[in-house]
């Protein structure tokens, strides 16, 4: 909320001290006139009722674009402000000035008030006070606050340092990672060509196995002697037949045998199976 305090001479040369309070509801004037006694003035209107005190020849819009200027809620330097005093109250007339020409934009009427001096002034002094105080304690809050920010802004910068170094390190370091594997690789690869060229030249050297020749795993096998021998006949079979020869010759009547027949049965009962 601006808070403006004014003091100087009023028409009579009385001291005053104005004391003006601007809200977007309405402007609050409190004045205090010192002469042979104290007297209070004490109003507040509303920017409708402002709107209504501007001179003849001045534009509503010009009036209330003159009103912060004049009580320095904005810097100006052609806006004025002129107290007069009358009996029951005191007039404050807002000047423009322009090459030395004085015109009136327009008068503020603040009647005199029923309110105790010095409760009014102790009222002022202590909202002066508090208005003080919290004007040094934003101020300090802006000074810690910015002593706090460029201890930040330095400690970024020592983090962008810290981290474009250690980027420096990470790229070096990978760099010779990368250097000594692609030399890895060119060495496995050197020695893995020299191996393949030795097993080729070793499989042209060495001859092709015959394929009639003997499998030198298998062993020695012995040619077989498939040469007809005359097969001797068993015992029981020869016995056989002599018995079977003599029960012939004691049934038949003797009868002169020639040797050849006795050659023949003998040739016959002797002959090998085939």
């Amino acid at each position: 909320m601006p808070v403006s305090l004014l003091s100087g001479q009023t028409s009579k040369d009385n001291q005053y001290l104005l004391l003006v309070i601007h809200s977007d509801e309405a402007y609050e004037f409190r004045a205090l006139i010192k002469s042979d006694g104290l007297y209070a003035f004490e109003t507040t209107c509303n920017p409708l009722y402002l709107s209504t005190l501007h001179a003849s020849n001045v534009s509503e819009h010009d009036w209330i674009e003159s009103l912060p200027k004049a009580f320095k809620f904005e810097s100006s330097t052609n806006i004025r402000l002129s107290i007069k005093e009358n009996d029951s109250d005191i007039v404050i007339n807002i000047v423009s000035s322009h090459d030395d020409l004085l015109s009136t934009l327009g008068s503020i009427s603040v009647p005199e008030s029923d309110t105790d001096m010095f409760d009014w002034l102790q009222l002022a002094a202590k909202e002066f006070d508090s208005l003080k105080s919290i004007i040094y304690s934003q101020k300090n809050t802006i000074d810690s606050i910015s002593v706090t920010s460029d201890k930040l802004n330095a400690q970024i910068n020592d983090l962008i340092s810290a981290k474009a170094a250690d980027e420096q390190l990470i790229y070096s370091k990978v760099a010779l990672l990368l250097n000594a594997k692609k030399q890895k690789i060119q060495q496995l690869s050197s020695q893995l060509a020299v191996t393949s060229s030795t097993d080729a030249l070793s499989s042209i050297s060495e001859p092709a196995p015959s394929r009639h020749s003997p499998s030198p795993a298998s062993p020695e096998t012995k040619p077989h002697n498939f040469a007809l021998q005359p097969s001797t006949p068993p015992s029981d079979v020869t016995a056989q037949d002599t018995t079977l020869n003599t029960a012939l010759n004691e049934s038949t009547p003797s009868t002169p045998s020639t040797p050849s027949t006795a050659s023949t049965a003998s040739t016959a009962s002797t002959a090998s199976p085939e």
